[in-house]
């Protein structure tokens, strides 16, 4: 069969054969039967709409109208379940243990516009392979991202505000305009990270590895640094109002 008939059938198909499509179908008759028998009833009289409650006609009619617009109502449903199903069969995903299938996840997320929106807040995220992922601009509020693999990964103007990241790996990360305020980074391996104009305020660095991290401007207000050398950091153009030492 030629390909662009069998387009055009897809089509047809996508079109016709869908839940809302019939819906529409049953309202339209519903109000084609309500219209036709009032004319057949009232031919020169519009005025008498009350009457039309007690005809089989205005019944029948109204009988299509409530079947296509219940219809309609349980495919939007239908609909939404499966987008809910579907979000978290990728979080599921992002999660795993495999690099490859932790990607692909991102970038279908990526996609979907699931990245960016509140999809992911408070998502499970636990020993994730997210090597060299491209996670920038994502929205990733109290995600838990505990001992997962994030070595490489592009979090450029990322949220991870009260984000977990207790022991993940960060090594040569882009956090670069990163905010993970109030987010814990501890004993995180942020070893040779860009957190260049980050917002770190409040967040917990406790016993992480800070060696080679790039610190300018970044706001470390409140954030604490007790149980980290950072005799070899240079901290000396970030923020640093409030940030707790080891004495």
């Amino acid at each position: 069969m030629n390909k662009n008939i069998k387009k055009v059938i897809s089509r047809i198909n996508r079109i016709f054969f869908n839940a809302e499509f019939a819906a529409l179908v049953f309202i339209v008759i519903g109000v084609i039967i309500i219209f036709l028998g009032f004319k057949y009833l009232y031919p020169k009289s519009f005025s008498v709409c009350l009457q039309i409650t007690e005809d089989f006609y205005s019944n029948f009619g109204t009988e299509f109208i409530s079947v296509g617009l219940t219809v309609l109502i349980i495919d939007r449903i239908n609909k939404r379940r499966e987008v809910l199903d579907r979000k978290r069969s990728l979080i599921q995903q992002m999660a795993s243990k495999s690099n490859d299938f932790s990607l692909e996840a991102v970038r279908l997320l990526r996609i979907e516009g699931w990245l960016f929106d509140e999809t992911l807040h408070g998502a499970d995220l636990l020993g994730g392979n997210l090597e060299n992922a491209d996670l920038s601009n994502a929205s990733l509020q109290e995600v838990d991202l505990l001992e997962a693999n994030l070595k490489g990964v592009d979090l450029k103007n990322a949220c991870l505000d009260k984000a977990n990241l207790w022991q993940a790996n960060l090594e040569r990360s882009d956090l670069r305009g990163l905010s993970a305020r109030n987010a814990h980074f501890f004993m995180a391996n942020l070893k040779n990270a860009d957190l260049a104009e980050a917002n770190l305020e409040g967040a917990i660095l406790r016993g992480a590895i800070l060696e080679g991290a790039i610190f300018l401007k970044t706001n470390l207000s409140r954030a604490d640094f007790r149980g980290v050398d950072i005799s070899e950091i240079d901290l000396s153009q970030a923020i640093l109002d409030e940030a707790k030492f080891d004495q």
